[in-house]
């Protein structure tokens, strides 16, 4: 009989289906097993090892009936499209159609208790395109060890509702979902879920209410416009190392955050509501959005609301750029301690606008500033900028030098990362503290980036006037000056650069173009003009005072020029060192007294020098040295890398007081 049935049925729909054996069991159970249906094309579209059901009511008066616990063990599921685009499920569908589709069915209601699948397969596959390598691939969809349960199915005219346990299957590009499980809701093109639990391998998802829904069914036709999405989410843990399945830039990333809020609306205007987003030991983001123009983020216009933004540089450090390496951060974030910043992103990825308020450890910054990205991963920055309580000593790590600082100034320049920049600065630092002094009202006019400033210094206070223009260049390993300071009545004593002596003050007016830091890699001139020092109530003016380098038949020398003596070196020569040349001296004449220092590189120094005295009495009485020597007196000799100094020298007059 069963042979005859399925022979029947393979004839009118011109397919194979056959099945095994039936088994009806006294009083309301029957089992079925090896159901097999293959498709047009001779190939498997469903099959069942065994398929076990139970009746618990049949009324077909009422048009009813209602099934108790069915059972599918091992089954199998092939829905294929093929290279002309139709899918073989396609064609049973056809044929199961009624002649007229006009013809009106009547209602009735069927419902189950219980639906178990057990160790099942399923496979979507696509003929029409080609299969990707890695990753998950909805064209090409292969599910195993698939085992679900279905609970409290029903029907009625309008409504299919039933209940999901325990859905779990390995994807064959390695995605792996250890279980699932909600209450679903079919109605007037509306797709309920409720108390959705999602388990994967590294990710746990909370989902009270999910639902997609539609005024018509053609709606789904234009998803993105015209189905509104609803999703409810409770605090939830997403890892990367289960996105990357769905989002291959993300292999690799090891990376989880805990995410709980609202997101509606649809695709093209979506909306988000109390957005909460932990990252790590220190990072917690609280935010609403809403993007308009979405699935084409280029284009899509956004704006995020950002209630509190908390992080560290110890979060930071482990963010990796898909693609890119780790971020690179500056040495000063690791002291800003824990970060806050509230405030708002609005504009399209094209070109942006930040506005709010940075707090940290060591200050507070206010920025209203646009950012516009530009090809090779610059971005153009435009806006204010305003800082205050600034602590540079502690940033900087020189707490005796600095305080902190505030300013207001307007950016406008370029930014590759944390650690590249430049930017034309205009404005002004309404304070900054040195030495424990707070200087006012600087204003600030020129380039800046991580390592230069080109442009103008001003300031105007009642213990000190300076106008500081030109380069500093701290890019290279010896830095470069080019610049003109002109400093006026600068009173160190109440700047606490000098607390022993009240009248100690200086004017100078300098002007330099070298390299170096430090006389012995000095490369250039430095000059000083009509400057004015004064030191215990004496004064010492300096009309012209230049140092500067040269070379000489390929021999490098040191020149000074003053009102008060001149001099030449000519040679290889390190200051540092020759306070150990003398050391060494010293000892080879006297060796009982002096003790030769330890490793001293005395080849350093081989160079010849000459000193010639002009008016040295007016040096001599500001420093109070104590020292008279006569003009036109001279000192020439050389210091040889053996230790060895040759010392010649005449003055008229020569004394020590």
């Amino acid at each position: 009989l069963v042979r005859r049935i399925t022979q029947h049925f393979s004839s009118k729909m011109n397919s194979d289906i056959s099945i095994g054996r039936i088994e009806y069991k006294f009083f309301n159970k029957l089992s079925i097993n090896d159901i097999l249906i293959k498709d047009q094309n001779d190939d498997t579209l469903i099959y069942s090892k065994k398929a076990i059901t139970g009746f618990k009511s049949i009324d077909f008066k009422k048009s009813t009936i209602r099934l108790g616990k069915v059972t599918l063990e091992e089954p199998i599921i092939y829905l294929i499209t093929d290279s002309t685009g139709t899918m073989n499920v396609t064609w049973y569908l056809d044929m199961l159609k009624k002649p007229s589709d006009s013809t009106k069915v009547s209602s009735g209601i069927f419902s189950f208790d219980q639906v178990a699948i057990t160790g099942g397969s399923f496979s979507l596959i696509d003929k029409s395109v080609t299969a990707t390598k890695k990753g998950f691939d909805s064209k090409n969809l292969k599910l195993n060890n698939l085992n679900v349960t279905f609970e409290d199915f029903q029907t009625g005219n309008d409504s299919t509702s039933f209940k999901i346990y325990d859905l779990s299957f390995y994807e064959s590009g390695g995605f792996n979902l250890k279980r699932l499980s909600s209450s679903v809701t079919l109605a007037n093109q509306n797709i309920i879920l409720q108390d959705l639990f999602i388990n994967c391998d590294s990710s746990v998802m909370n989902i009270p209410k999910l639902a997609l829904k539609s005024q018509t069914p053609e709606s789904f036709k234009h998803f993105v416009d015209e189905v509104n999405i609803e999703i409810v989410l409770d605090k939830s843990v997403i890892s990367t190392s289960d996105l990357e399945h769905f989002i291959p830039s993300l292999n690799g990333y090891n990376e989880s955050v805990w995410l709980s809020g609202r997101i509606g609306g649809t695709v093209s205007e979506l909306r988000g509501r109390n957005i909460e987003l932990t990252y790590r030991d220190y990072t917690a983001l609280d935010c609403d959005f809403d993007f308009s123009g979405l699935p084409d983020i280029n284009k899509a216009f956004i704006y995020i609301g950002v209630n509190s933004l908390k992080t560290n540089a110890k979060d930071l450090e482990n963010i990796t750029i898909p693609g890119k390496e780790k971020l690179e951060l500056p040495d000063f974030m690791y002291k800003l301690g824990n970060i806050t910043f509230d405030g708002s992103f609005t504009g399209f990825t094209t070109d942006f606008v930040t506005y709010g308020s940075l707090r940290t450890n060591e200050g507070n910054v206010r920025a209203d500033i646009s950012f516009r990205p530009e090809k090779s991963g610059r971005y153009q920055i435009k806006g204010l900028l305003t800082g205050t309580d600034i602590d540079l000593g502690n940033l900087t790590g020189k707490t005796e030098l600095l305080g902190k600082l505030s300013l207001q100034t307007n950016v406008d320049g370029y930014a590759y990362s944390f650690k590249s920049f430049a930017a034309n600065l205009t404005g002004k630092i309404d304070s900054v503290e040195i030495k424990n002094y707070k200087y006012r009202n600087i204003s600030l006019n020129g380039l800046f980036t991580e390592k230069t400033w080109d442009g103008s210094i001003n300031l105007i206070d009642e213990n000190i006037k300076l106008d500081l223009l030109g380069l500093l260049n701290f890019r290279n390993k010896l830095p470069e000056f080019d610049f003109t300071l002109n400093l006026a009545d600068a009173n160190l004593f109440r700047l606490n650069f000098d607390k022993l002596d009240t009248s100690s003050s200086v004017t100078v007016l300098l002007t330099s173009n070298f390299k170096g830091n430090s006389i012995d890699n000095l490369d250039g001139e430095i000059k000083l003009l009509n400057s004015k020092f004064v030191k215990y109530g004496n004064e010492l003016e300096l009309y012209d005072f230049t140092i500067k380098t040269f070379n000489e038949n390929n021999t490098p020398g040191l020149s000074l020029r003053t009102d008060f003596l001149d001099a030449d070196i000519t040679g290889k020569y390190n200051f540092a060192a020759l306070g150990g040349v003398f050391k060494t001296a010293i000892a080879k004449l006297m060796p009982s007294q002096f003790k030769a220092p330890v490793r001293i590189d005395t080849r350093k120094n081989n160079f010849t020098f000459s000193i010639n005295f002009k008016n040295t009495d007016r040096l001599n009485t500001f420093f109070r040295t104590g020292v008279l020597i006569a003009d036109k007196s001279y000192l020439y000799g050389s210091v040889l890398p053996d230790s060895v100094i040759n010392i010649t020298g005449k003055s008229k007059s020569l004394s020590v007081k």
